[in-house]
């Protein structure tokens, strides 16, 4: 797997905020290949969903998800034809740290050696006290607005991150983390849905509504999404024939499969492969 330090190294110098400890921007959709960076990301999905690889485990992002990257972290946006809006911030590492060293001596490197769990479910009233920090940010760093916004930025998103560490409120049930993770192992793709659903103890309608109600797409949905996005990963990095990359994610019918790959990419598997 490559990585990529050039992908905006250094991302402030590029935009001319290398005096910053703060830079953001929206960004519909970025085309690069598996990259870390030498800075600490926060982003969200502002708009639309989003497939994502993150040191390789396929995620399927919705509105509100979002997640901080330590530098340690490889990740790659996965084309679709779907809407997708994200909010992008870049933190510098040593404006990170000092934050973090308000808290505990030990913070920063917890969450920068991956002993806490960073993905983080925003509601709309937190993604707007985020924005309403924004516009203050792309004032000069001696400005003292400037200053308070990103200091009050960096205090929140840590309180969050805290937060999302010490209550379970946070957490989606255990029935629906452990589901998400069958569906979401490779192991698992070639085994019919209704299948999986036999580990639980709920009805499939209460799964069904709860699934709904915290992922915001139906089971089906998210579990051929997590077919097509391994699909992808296979026709890009092995020569594997279409017919054994269905048979690895249990689609019997190839004809289906080429419709439910151009619905999700916008593109055909072969077309993809010839590129």
């Amino acid at each position: 797997m490559q990585h990529i330090t050039l992908y905006e190294k250094d991302v402030f110098c590029r935009h001319g905020y290398s005096d910053k400890a703060i830079y953001s921007h929206i960004i519909e959709y970025e085309e690069v290949l598996p990259h870390n960076h030498d800075f600490i990301e926060f982003f969200y999905v502002f708009e639309g969903t989003c497939n994502h690889l993150l040191n390789g485990e396929f995620q399927v992002l919705h509105v509100g998800d979002a997640l901080v990257l330590p530098p340690s972290d490889i990740h790659q946006y996965i084309p679709s034809n779907t809407t997708f809006l994200h909010r992008d911030f870049v933190f510098r590492l040593d404006f990170f740290k000092t934050a973090c060293e308000f808290y505990s001596p030990d913070l920063f490197q917890k969450i920068i050696g991956g002993e806490m769990n960073l993905r983080i479910k925003l509601s709309v009233e937190q993604m707007s006290k985020i924005e309403a920090y924004v516009p203050f940010l792309s004032l000069e760093s001696e400005n003292e607005k400037h200053q308070l916004a990103a200091h009050s930025l960096i205090t929140y998103l840590l309180n969050l991150i805290i937060e999302n560490n010490l209550d379970e409120s946070y957490s989606y049930p255990a029935w629906l983390t452990r589901l998400l993770s069958m569906l979401s192992t490779h192991e698992n793709l070639n085994v019919q849905l209704s299948q999986i659903l036999k580990n639980f103890a709920y009805t499939k309608e209460h799964m069904r509504r709860t699934f709904k109600k915290y992922i915001g797409t139906s089971m089906t949905d998210f579990f051929n999404t997590q077919k097509m996005s391994y699909a992808y990963a296979l026709l890009t990095t092995t020569s594997y024939s279409v017919e054994r990359i269905c048979e690895a994610i249990g689609i019997t019918n190839i004809s289906y499969f080429y419709q439910l790959f151009k619905k999700t990419y916008g593109i055909t598997p072969h077309s993809l492969r010839k590129s």
